[in-house]
């Protein structure tokens, strides 16, 4: 027999440079699980990508991996970064998350290429130029400057954060070619 939950309020979070991951984790958890079907829509256009793209071959499968896999990745965190202001955010902020996103993002898969640890530096030092556009507004080259600026204050913990990244987008597309044998 199950017992029912009590409906406790929840302590209220710690200062961002005190959080720990766990409570960052469900936090994030929290806030897909109240917006499901939205986050999950975040995600489809990669599954279906992931899925049809390794049906390529070699050197058209990386030349199509960059160019279409690099705007769904890039338009799937603006989205995230949309979903998590819970307001209306202006077209023109999220042109510009988008543009600062692509940005940073091309050249993550030639840094991938010779070594995931560059790319991965990489999107942790100056990936946060997404939710800074959706956010706190300003031009592309002030987004950019500001997420290097966001980057810099927490290197270590942005990077532990993007290290994760590589072994849950390669599970994920492990997942979707089998799906799709």
């Amino acid at each position: 027999m199950a017992r029912k939950r009590t409906a406790e309020p929840l302590p209220p979070p710690l200062p961002p440079e005190t959080r720990t991951v766990g409570q960052v984790v469900a936090e994030a958890l929290r806030f897909y699980g109240r917006r499901f079907w939205p986050a999950l829509a975040l995600g489809l256009p990669i599954g279906v990508f992931g899925a049809g793209v390794s049906a390529l071959d070699g050197q058209t499968q990386e030349i199509v991996s960059i160019a279409v896999g690099a705007p769904l990745v890039t338009l799937s965190y603006v989205g995230a970064a949309v979903l998590v202001a819970e307001r209306r955010v202006e077209r023109r902020r999220i042109l510009i998350a988008f543009v600062a996103g692509l940005i940073v993002f091309v050249p993550f898969p030639a840094l991938v290429y010779f070594y995931v640890l560059p790319a991965i530096a990489w999107l942790a030092l100056v990936g946060l130029c997404v939710p800074a556009a959706v956010f706190e507004g300003g031009g592309v080259g002030e987004s950019l400057r500001r997420g290097y600026r966001l980057g810099r204050a927490d290197y270590k913990g942005a990077r532990w954060d993007f290290k994760q990244m590589p072994a849950h987008f390669d599970n994920f597309f492990r997942t979707c070619r089998a799906a799709g044998e």
